[in-house]
């Protein structure tokens, strides 16, 4: 399915701009304590935090939970502690920066006894609310796992002690962890530990300052946490002295929040600066549940909006009367309210010039039966004035990079108008929301299909896809879909396609590979009308298949129009967006790209993990890539987590195209089953290593440049071995020149194009 790119996630001002454009279509776990499920799909969780606010006296706490009761608080949380088993005497002279006493005293005059711990615990779960509490040593666990908790909080300052961790991890219970103090690789190291236990946990961000300045929050941070592990819930604990940044936090995704609480704040104590009280406990948890509501979405009308449409939108109205044969001109035609009329004012440039057919009275809404030729029907030819509309679909990050130069060149004419329907893998975060990267390209005409996340339900993603494209095909009426290589988004569009009488025409047909891929290709290859291929084998393949040579069109792979391009970015410049590469030891690196091979799942999770051991053994720095959003993806990303060496590994899910090939450009090899290895690669003369069965069938065996391996360790660690120190090869330009787009724009502006018969005929060889 080609190399490929994968957007650039960390632009955060311009995701910012995007952000909820389309639904969250993240595979993200559910955490679940006692009743409470946690996640993306439920309103966020407020947890109301006691902490030591009650001074030590059982009495107090109690009145807290009172007014968290009347607050409408689903979940108190506490804090566990035993002095004794938690710090040394040297605690004893370590002031904290809101109090004027040792922490040592602070938590020896706070800490509640077991006695008066389990009763409080009582106490909530008698008014209906789940009891949470944070330990601070390990008697502090077990005290709680002996008192039969649901649950563990785990604070900023545990979240590092590995051996505390992973003895609460051993419980096998939910946990909620907080990241304050720690970086992104001290965050990775505990998240690698806690899905080894096999429990289901949360990230919570934190500022550990009490109380803690707006521009100290850093809800920035908050959003690095989603994009370093989108498959886990995250939140935001938080110390400020409202609520403004729990409620900013909540409209970014959070799923849970946490702020201290007190019953009144003219008690004293050292988180009484930055805790809530009765009143904004209240207003926060009424403004989750709304915010929850207002995320989501896309941009496009509400069905709801329609009554408002019907008058607020304008449509063409005759000012004056015409008579038939009349030109409708701005003397006899304008745009008014209501927008009930057939041709909308955004349509109102159409008509002028074009010539009445009957005669039409003053203060009427027009129809385009009214118009001389129904301008609005598709044509057959391409006439004067009258731009052909084209839609190109794309659903991965690999054709965008296919087909961009394409919609460019088309975007530069004046002959077409275009629109780019984006859906599948550009809409999942999980995968980088890529359709982020088609605006930042310069495209604006774009429609962003649903969301569809089971990669194990190929079939019904399917159905999906042909679903929501159908709407929008019917609504646009194009003269032509363009559609590229074997992606089930491309079936989907060529069915559409077929079926509303469109021209469909297919980038990179007669392709063959060694997996199910090949089938999906050759069958939108029989589909489709018009077929633009990289090379005179794909063309002979295309015959074979019974398809008409003058439907057939070698302009080469579009991609490398832009390999070829002298403005691609500097290694030095994408170091500096894709910071963990600087963080890479030794002296150049591979590149990794491993797709799951849909026939062969029952051998995926035994061939990745050998090709990773591989990579270990290897000790060579690797770029590594998710896989495409294919059944057995998540196994593939799964064993890539395991890789937690940041000096050996550096892992994206997503990188842009252009900064791909740069990278790739620089590389000492690349590694996997993409056929970026044999494509892409061999123009920029860098050897590749072909694992398993993916592209068999694709290139010669004895090609000097590509190393075919089984996946297994030795064989692959061999190959490694073997190719690092290779030269660069002469470049290879067997897929094209470079001017692909030019030959398919060439190829456009032929009238007889737009006059291919939409029933298409078997063509036997002779």
């Amino acid at each position: 399915m080609g190399w490929r790119y994968f957007a650039a996630i960390n632009d955060k001002n311009f995701l910012l701009q995007f952000i909820q454009t389309t639904k969250n279509s993240i595979t993200m776990q559910t955490l679940k304590i006692q009743h409470r499920k946690i996640g993306k799909d439920f309103p966020p969780l407020v947890i109301a935090e006691l902490g030591i606010n009650h001074n030590g006296s059982l009495e107090i706490a109690k009145q807290m939970v009172d007014a968290a009761k009347r607050a409408g608080v689903e979940l108190i949380k506490h804090q566990t502690h035993i002095i004794q088993d938690e710090m040394s005497s040297l605690a004893k002279h370590v002031i904290p920066g809101n109090s004027d006493k040792s922490i040592y005293e602070i938590m020896r005059s706070c800490a509640l006894s077991e006695k008066d711990e389990i009763a409080l615990k009582e106490y909530i779960e008698s008014q209906g609310m789940i009891f949470l509490s944070t330990p601070f040593s390990r008697a502090g666990a077990d005290r709680l796992e002996k008192m039969g908790v649901s649950a563990y909080k785990i604070g900023s300052g545990e979240m590092n002690n590995t051996p505390l961790i992973k003895h609460i991890a051993s419980f096998g219970k939910p946990m909620i962890v907080s990241t304050g103090m720690n970086d992104l690789k001290s965050v990775k190291k505990t998240v690698a530990i806690l899905k080894e236990s096999g429990v289901s946990f949360a990230l919570l961000h934190t500022t550990n300052l009490y109380p803690t300045p707006p521009h100290l929050v850093r809800l920035g941070a908050m959003q690095s946490l989603m994009q370093a592990f989108p498959d886990i819930p995250i939140g935001l604990s938080d110390h400020t002295q409202n609520n403004n940044a729990c409620k900013s936090a909540i409209a970014l995704g959070a799923c849970i929040i946490e702020r201290h609480f007190t019953d009144h704040k003219n008690r004293t104590g050292p988180d009484i600066p930055c805790s809530m009280d009765e009143e904004e406990a209240r207003d926060l948890i009424i403004s989750a549940k709304e915010i929850f509501a207002m995320r989501g979405g896309e941009k496009e009308p509400a069905k709801e909006e329609q009554v408002t449409m019907d008058f607020a939108f304008a449509t063409c109205v005759s000012i004056a009367p015409i008579k038939k044969g009349e030109k409708f001109s701005m003397q006899n035609l304008w745009v008014k309210r209501p927008g009930i009329g057939e041709i909308k004012a955004r349509d109102f440039e159409e008509i002028l010039g074009k010539t009445a057919i009957c005669d039409i009275p003053s203060d009427t809404h027009l129809t385009w039966e009214m118009i001389e030729g129904k301008e609005r029907e598709r044509e057959t030819s391409m006439g004067v004035g009258v731009k052909k509309k084209i839609v190109f679909l794309t659903g991965t990050r690999a054709d965008w990079g296919k087909i961009k130069s394409l919609i460019q060149e088309v975007k530069n004419s004046l002959l077409f108008e275009y629109k780019i329907f984006a859906c599948g893998m550009h809409l999942l975060e999980s995968y980088g929301n890529t359709y982020l990267e088609i605006f930042k390209d310069g495209f604006e005409s774009v429609v962003l299909g649903k969301p569809y996340t089971n990669a194990k339900a190929m079939d019904l993603a399917l159905s999906h896809t042909i679903e929501h494209f159908s709407t929008f095909v019917q609504n646009y009426k194009p003269d032509m879909i363009v559609v590229h290589g074997d992606r089930l988004e491309a079936l989907a569009g060529s069915i559409v396609g077929a079926f509303q009488n469109i021209i469909v025409s297919h980038i990179e047909g007669g392709e063959v590979s060694g997996s199910v891929d090949e089938s999906l290709r050759h069958s939108i290859s029989k589909i489709a009308h018009l077929h633009f291929v990289a090379k005179e084998e794909a063309k002979t393949r295309l015959l074979q298949l019974g398809e008409k040579e003058n439907h057939i069109f070698v302009i080469g792979s579009p991609d490398i129009d832009t390999m070829l391009s002298k403005n691609l970015p500097s290694l030095e410049s994408i170091k500096e967006h894709y910071y963990q590469i600087k963080q890479l030891k030794g002296e150049g690196y591979g590149i990794f790209l491993y797709h799951s091979v849909t026939t062969e799942l029952e051998n995926l999770e035994s061939d990745i993990s050998s090709c990773l051991q591989a990579l270990k053994a290897s000790k060579i720095p690797y770029i590594i890539i998710y896989p495409n959003n294919d059944p057995g993806s998540q196994t593939i990303i799964k064993h890539i987590h395991t890789l937690q060496d940041p000096e050996q590994f550096a892992v994206f899910p997503s990188i842009k195209f252009e900064c791909f090939l740069t990278l790739l450009k620089h590389a000492k090899f690349l590694i996997g089953n993409s056929s970026a290895g044999i494509r892409e690669a061999p123009i920029y003369g860098v050897p590749a290593i072909n694992i398993g069965t993916r592209q068999e069938g694709r290139y010669d065996k004895n090609t000097p440049h590509i190393f075919s391996v089984p996946a297994q360790k030795e064989e692959i660690l061999r190959a490694i071995q073997d190719v690092q120190n290779l030269p660069r090869f002469p470049p290879k330009l067997d897929f094209g020149r470079g001017d692909s787009a030019k030959l398919f724009l060439q190829i456009l502006k032929d009238k007889k194009i737009w006059k291919t018969k939409l029933q298409k005929k078997f063509i036997d060889l002779s």
